[in-house]
């Protein structure tokens, strides 16, 4: 019996907590919150992978995913950003974020149907705030900015939320007008999602504990 990727794809987000929350330092910034958001993934993407085998609509999952979404990527932000502005700033998504979902939930069924324009909003302002968050890194920098691991964490949220945001939208329109061509750039999210995994993973089998002197 062949393996594809999509067999192997929910599993990913579990490896990759388990490598975090045993070799990531604990003294890093966005450490816990790291390790709860990959959990959180680990659990929806198994489970979403569990009743799509039995043949059971899975999108509530991923809702679920994205109420819980935008809370700990503020929260990540707030860790890595030694700004005082921007740690106030980044508030501001959230009530932006519960809006659209509360707005979605008011017009679909969210048994059945993709929060996609919550998925937007969310991708949309947490590129904003990491983009930020990398600014202000770059400019508070006395030592070389790639031997930093916040900009390691910031970069691999970045790619993420900024390349899945046009690809998201995009996705949902074409999944109700041409499911060939939809199917077809699903592989685009399947690198963008590598990428992210891949970088975490990477940042702790090695440079983590490396740059363990460059805390702040």
């Amino acid at each position: 019996m062949s393996i594809h990727f999509t067999d192997v794809k929910p599993f990913i987000p579990a490896l990759t907590c388990i490598i975090w929350l045993t070799l990531a330092p604990r003294r890093r910034q966005g450490w816990l919150v790291i390790g709860i958001y990959l959990l959180a993934v680990s659990l929806i993407e198994i489970g979403a992978y569990a009743l799509v085998c039995t043949q059971q609509h899975n999108l509530w999952l991923y809702n679920i995913y994205l109420s819980m979404q935008m809370p700990l990527m503020v929260w990540l932000v707030r860790d890595l950003s030694g700004s005082a502005w921007l740690r106030r700033s980044a508030l501001i998504a959230l009530p932006l974020s519960i809006g659209a979902l509360l707005f979605e939930q008011s017009v679909l069924d969210v048994r059945v149907d993709l929060l996609a324009g919550t998925a937007v909003v969310n991708d949309a302002l947490l590129s904003i705030l990491f983009t930020w968050v990398l600014f202000e890194i770059a400019g508070n920098e006395h030592r070389p900015v790639l031997r930093d691991p916040r900009f390691w964490v910031a970069f691999a949220h970045l790619l993420y939320f900024g390349c899945t945001l046009p690809l998201t939208g995009l996705l949902n329109h074409l999944n109700h007008r041409n499911v060939a061509l939809a199917s077809q750039l699903y592989v685009l999210q399947d690198v963008i999602y590598m990428f992210y995994y891949g970088i975490i993973i990477w940042l702790c089998t090695g440079p983590l504990r490396r740059w363990e002197h460059h805390a702040r």
